[in-house]
């Protein structure tokens, strides 16, 4: 039984609405956002809230996330939101952000560059039918800093940039509108920074969600199940790099190398 969830339920098929407003909102299960992350990534697969046409342009998103077994193209993708791998297979889940989403006009006319929006990543560390979130804000990190790939829609495959400083991450997610990183539930940050570890030899049931807001008003969300189940022999974790350069107005560090 997968678990019940507070963000958007998946689309079966991708899906086209039009508010009562203005905005045309498609969600889906096999959308394509070109990956600006890594090297020979593929653009397809993710389960996505895309949002245009809005009357205020910050409202304009774009959030993806989707899960593939680490450094492949294997997505054991089952189009209903949910992903499937087998015990003792290390995997990845990847995520995306992308504001001001088919506008191109941030910020003069409304729209808005990554930092002009808030964000909530969930990561299920419990494999039960219970839930277990690590949840924060990826974008957003105080005097802290990240190796996410960053960029616009124009960005092309594999083009992302990443920061190499504190100051050059504060000039990247103010300048650009799309950001992207990739991370196992195995890497070291998780428990440096959340007190979290993880088995991949443990079945069960992982959900991650992302959600956007401007000011306290969510204005999307998207969310994924990856299925573990049938354990098999264990593929060794390679070590981790965690880039850690400041704290979170919390307290909380970012975050680390991504793992593809």
């Amino acid at each position: 039984m997968l678990k019940r969830f507070s963000f958007l339920s998946v689309a079966l098929v991708a899906t086209l609405l039009s508010s009562a407003a203005d905005a045309s909102i498609v969600t889906g299960s096999n959308g394509t956002i070109t990956a600006i992350m890594g090297t020979g990534l593929t653009d397809t697969n993710w389960n996505h809230y895309s949002s245009t046409g809005n009357i205020d342009p910050a409202k304009n998103i774009q959030l993806g996330l989707r899960a593939k077994q680490s450094f492949t193209n294997t997505y054991n993708n089952n189009m209903d939101g949910t992903y499937s791998f087998t015990a003792g297979t290390n995997w990845n889940f990847e995520w995306s952000i992308t504001t001001d989403f088919h506008g191109f006009i941030a910020p003069a006319n409304g729209g808005k560059h990554l930092n002009g929006l808030t964000y909530k990543l969930s990561v299920d560390f419990d494999p039960t039918a219970a839930t277990d979130f690590v949840e924060f804000d990826p974008i957003n990190l105080g005097s802290g800093w990240a190796d996410h790939s960053i960029g616009d829609e124009a960005t092309s495959n594999g083009a992302g940039q990443e920061a190499t400083s504190a100051s050059n991450y504060t000039t990247l997610i103010t300048a650009n509108t799309r950001a992207q990183n990739s991370w196992s539930l195995g890497m070291g940050f998780w428990n440096t920074f959340f007190g979290k570890s993880f088995n991949s030899n443990t079945s069960g049931t992982y959900t991650i969600g992302l959600k956007a807001y401007t000011g306290s008003t969510e204005i999307g969300n998207t969310s994924i199940n990856v299925l573990v189940n049938a354990p098999s022999s264990v593929i060794p974790e390679p070590t981790s790099l965690v880039t850690f350069a400041g704290l979170m107005a919390c307290g909380i560090g970012m975050i680390g190398r991504r793992r593809r």
